[in-house]
């Protein structure tokens, strides 16, 4: 499975700071099945969700990340981040004070290795 990922976020500069990722410029999370949702957060950090149970960022060793996964702004894996849900993720949305919004067909969301003030689904 080939995915070809383009995103765009704006940052504090203004548009002329607008950068697309691909994978022709080495932005690829290489997940193991579908990507239904990608957001790019305001510091450059960008969400995914979808059908997959792993990702393997820029090519590297694939690492699980259950249904969702956050990625650096240079593509690589936040660690930090590993909410391991437990069905499908098809939206997901911030709010302003910066919490994570998260829906689908899951049953639960395992924030032991997530801010838990961050995410909320």
């Amino acid at each position: 499975m080939f995915l070809l990922l383009s995103v765009g976020a704006f940052l504090a500069g203004g548009a002329e700071a607008v950068r697309g990722q691909s994978a022709l410029d080495g932005f690829d999370p290489h997940p193991n099945d579908g990507v239904r949702v990608v957001l790019a957060q305001p510091d450059g950090k960008i969400l995914i969700g979808g059908d997959f149970t792993a990702v393997s960022p820029n090519g590297g060793v694939a690492v699980t990340r259950n249904h969702i996964a956050r990625l650096n702004p240079d593509g690589t894996l936040d660690i930090a981040f590993n909410a391991n849900v437990d069905g499908t993720v098809s939206s997901i949305a911030l709010q302003a004070d910066g919490n994570i919004l998260v829906g689908g067909t899951f049953g639960t969301v395992d924030l032991n290795a997530c801010a838990a003030a961050e995410f909320w689904h």
